[in-house]
């Protein structure tokens, strides 16, 4: 199913719906969604998560995680931050944002057509500049991703069982070649035979 008919707002409402009762976990799309971005906005004191994984400098260690349970309304949200992740968003910004600066002195056209560049860039007739309030919020984001569910579970339960659907879906991406219909029923044909 693609993500952007799960992302539709009808769609969450029938999942929503008790006749249903179907249990979903969705990724949510935390700039696009005003609602999501003011939870974001409005909760985003780290202190205030739950730890579930703290950062380690073992290499097997799981990421770092820390999660936050928002009801609003009726929708369930799941706020979850990686530590390590924020960081590595904050040098990205911030390797942009010096790139701007020193292309901003030289060439603002150049700089408009590219769609990284333009959301950090505010341009008024002849003049373009940075956006410094766009460059503060965009650092709420850092390490931050957004799920909605209507599940039970614990958010910490949930946010983990997500990250394993994520792994998956990497898995079948990153997978060279999906097999056929004729391969499954070869191998499947296979299998029955030496029992």
């Amino acid at each position: 199913m693609p993500k952007a008919f799960l992302r539709n707002k009808d769609t969450v409402e029938r999942l929503n719906d008790k006749k249903r009762n179907i249990p979903y976990i969705l990724g949510a799309r935390m700039r696009k969604v005003k609602e999501i971005r003011e939870i974001i906005e409005e909760n985003y004191d780290l202190k205030t998560f739950k730890e579930v994984y703290p950062e380690s400098q073992l290499s097997k260690a799981p990421a770092p995680l820390s999660v936050k349970d928002i009801k609003v309304g009726n929708h369930r949200y799941i706020l979850c931050y990686n530590s390590r992740e924020a960081r590595k968003d904050a040098a990205d910004r911030e390797a942009i944002v010096m790139s701007l600066r020193e292309k901003i002195e030289r060439n603002t056209k150049s700089l408009i057509g590219n769609k990284g560049y333009r959301k950090y860039l505010k341009i008024e007739r002849e003049t373009v500049k940075l956006n410094e309030n766009k460059i503060e919020t965009e650092a709420k984001f850092d390490g931050m991703w957004v799920l909605q569910t209507n599940m039970d579970w614990s958010s910490d339960k949930i946010a983990l069982k997500y990250k394993e659907l994520w792994q998956v879906e990497h898995l079948f991406r990153d997978f060279s070649g999906v097999p056929t219909g004729e391969e499954y029923f070869t191998y499947k044909t296979n299998l029955s035979q030496m029992q």
